[in-house]
C-alpha cells in the first residue's frame, strides 16, 4: 500500500524550482525517512520506496542526485549555543556563497524563499487610494510657485480636500489657502496632493 491520501497529485518541489539544495535534499530524506517509519513490513516499505523514485522522477529529480542525497549523511549542527543563525533570502549561486563566508564566523545561513505563492495569492484586499486614507498629514502643491500647504485630519483626505475646495469659492479670510489664492492669483494642485505621514488612531 503506498502511503499518501487519494487525492495526492505526486507534486512535490520541483528539482528546477529557485530553492538551495538543501531543501530539495531535506525533501527527499524526509519522505524515505517516512517509508521507513511508516511502513509494517518490508515488502511495504520496498514498494513505497519504489513510489518515491517514481515521484522524484516525475518533479525532475535526476536518479543519482537522489541517491547521492540519501547516502551523504546530513552535517552535524553546532549544539554548544556559540553558532549563529540568521535567516536570508535564497538567490541562486550569491547565497551558497554567502554562507560559504559566513561559516567561519559562526554564523549559519538558513535560506527562505524571496516570493512565495502565498505573498501572490494572499493579498486579497485592494490598495487604499491616497484620497480614501484618514489619519493623515498631507501636503498641497501649489501649481504656479514652490509653496505647498500642509494640513492634517482625522476623516478621508477626499473630505478635506473638498473643504479646502470650498473655502477657496466663498473666498474664507480663515483658510490659508484660499488667501494665497486670492492674493497671489494661483491655484493649487489638488490632484497631486500627497501624504507625508499615516497614523494608526486618530488621536496620534
Amino acid at each position: 500500500m503506498v502511503l499518501g491520501k487519494t487525492t495526492h497529485t505526486d507534486q512535490i518541489l520541483n528539482y528546477r524550482s529557485n530553492h538551495p539544495n538543501t531543501h530539495k535534499r531535506s525533501c527527499i530524506r524526509t519522505l524515505f525517512q517516512r517509508a521507513t517509519t511508516h511502513c509494517s513490513t518490508e515488502e511495504l516499505r520496498r514498494a513505497e520506496e519504489n513510489h518515491l523514485y517514481s515521484v522524484f522522477k516525475k518533479n525532475g529529480y535526476p536518479m543519482n542526485t537522489v541517491r547521492r542525497f540519501l547516502s551523504n549523511k546530513p552535517k552535524q549542527t553546532d549544539k554548544t549555543g556559540s553558532e549563529t543563525i540568521t535567516a536570508l533570502p535564497y538567490i541562486k549561486d550569491i547565497s551558497k556563497m554567502t554562507a560559504r563566508l559566513l561559516g567561519p564566523l559562526g554564523i549559519r545561513v538558513a535560506h527562505k524563499p524571496t516570493n512565495t505563492l502565498k505573498q501572490q495569492l494572499m493579498n486579497l484586499k485592494d490598495p487604499i487610494q491616497t484620497t480614501n486614507k484618514t489619519n493623515v498629514m498631507y501636503k498641497i502643491p501649489c501649481k504656479n510657485c514652490d509653496k505647498h500647504y500642509i494640513g492634517q485630519t482625522g476623516r478621508k483626505l477626499s473630505t478635506r480636500i473638498h473643504e479646502h475646495q470650498l473655502a477657496t469659492k466663498r473666498h474664507d479670510p480663515l483658510s490659508l489657502v484660499s488667501l494665497h489664492i486670492d492674493e497671489e492669483g494661483h491655484d493649487f494642485d489638488w490632484d497631486n496632493t500627497s501624504i507625508l505621514g499615516q497614523a494608526k488612531q486618530r488621536h496620534a
